[in-house]
């Protein structure tokens, strides 16, 4: 989904805020349609094909959370984003529906 919503929503110079995105090749596609995209997500137990995941080039910008909760306390306080990209299951779990739309609200 995410890639075909993307590119009718982000532009060239839209800041982006990913949070709970694992997949180097979905953040490769945000930074190539936005100007800057920084990615925020709750840690996990440790495992090699994670931090293959984070030590991929398409991260420029990752910023770990010490739950998931905490996403504007590691924003700082005149950081603006046009754009908000959710992946609440992998922040929340598949089954926190309510924590879910708590967090996007």
């Amino acid at each position: 989904e995410l890639e075909r919503v993307a590119p009718q929503l982000i532009s060239d110079g839209d800041r982006v805020l990913c949070a709970g995105l694992a997949l180097g090749s979905q953040i490769e596609m945000l930074n190539r349609l936005a100007n800057r995209v920084v990615s925020v997500d709750v840690p996990r137990k440790e495992s090699r094909s994670r931090r293959e995941l984070f030590q991929s080039d398409a991260v420029t910008d990752f910023r770990p959370l010490t739950r998931a909760g905490d996403v504007t306390a590691v924003l700082r306080p005149d950081e603006c984003f046009d754009c908000v990209v959710v992946d609440a299951a992998a922040l929340l779990g598949f089954d926190l529906p309510l924590d879910t739309l708590a967090l996007c609200e």
